[in-house]
């Protein structure tokens, strides 16, 4: 089974008008430090508002799973 079949599965719909597949604006936001540049950890403080923008992102690549991001992405799901 292809990732975009469980998600599709999971999460057939985008929980907000505001986002589509080709638009995955409502799922992780990312922490910036000092100097405004993004880093690699996304924002405990912002959960996204779109499961299937979250499992999307998480599918395509675009969140990097390092710890810190696995268990924010951990207690969004559960």
């Amino acid at each position: 089974m292809e990732t975009l079949e469980l998600v599709n599965i999971l999460y057939p719909e985008h929980d907000r008008t505001s986002c589509s597949d080709d638009d995955i604006s409502n799922g992780f936001s990312f922490e910036y430090d000092t100097w405004n540049d993004k880093t690699e950890n996304i924002s405990g403080r912002y959960l996204p508002r779109c499961s299937r923008c979250a499992l999307l992102e998480i599918s395509n690549g675009s969140i990097p799973l390092n710890e810190n991001n696995k268990r924010i992405v951990s207690k969004y799901f559960n």
